[in-house]
């Protein structure tokens, strides 16, 4: 199967095992002060339905300080406030580590005063997603 990489948010692609990527992942959003709302393995849900198999889990986070501050200025932002981080193994040799861009997840509704902690957010999200290194 051909790999198309598509960037819908933060991402970085390592010569690591799946293992390491995810024990990383879930340690670096522990140590920037994210909780882990739910951690989803999606290869048995897709190996059930479809000819499907990828090691892939998506770690739903959130930084409560910054939901706390963002919903204060616009409370409809709370549809958009979870965040994931997703660990993908796309070929035997790479893993790709990706997170949600908060400035492409709030759309339209990052108007100038929710902007700087869209920005905050991307960037604690970015830190973390740096932090993994296989």
């Amino acid at each position: 199967m051909s790999h198309t990489p598509v960037a819908i948010g933060l991402q970085r692609t390592l010569n690591t095992s799946f293992e390491t990527a995810y024990r990383q992942a879930q340690l670096a959003l522990n140590a920037a002060g994210f909780k882990i709302v739910a951690d989803v393995d999606l290869d048995p849900l897709l190996a059930k339905e479809t000819a499907y198999s990828l090691a892939h889990r998506v770690l739903v986070v959130i930084k409560p300080e910054i939901a706390q501050r963002a919903m204060a200025v616009a409370p409809q932002v709370s549809v958009a406030l979870l965040c994931q981080v997703a660990i993908s193994q796309p070929t035997e040799e790479l893993v790709e580590v990706q997170a949600t861009d908060p400035l492409i997840a709030w759309g339209d509704m990052h108007a100038a005063f929710l902007r700087p902690i869209a920005e905050e957010l991307r960037d604690q999200l970015r830190h973390v997603i740096e932090a993994v290194t296989g």
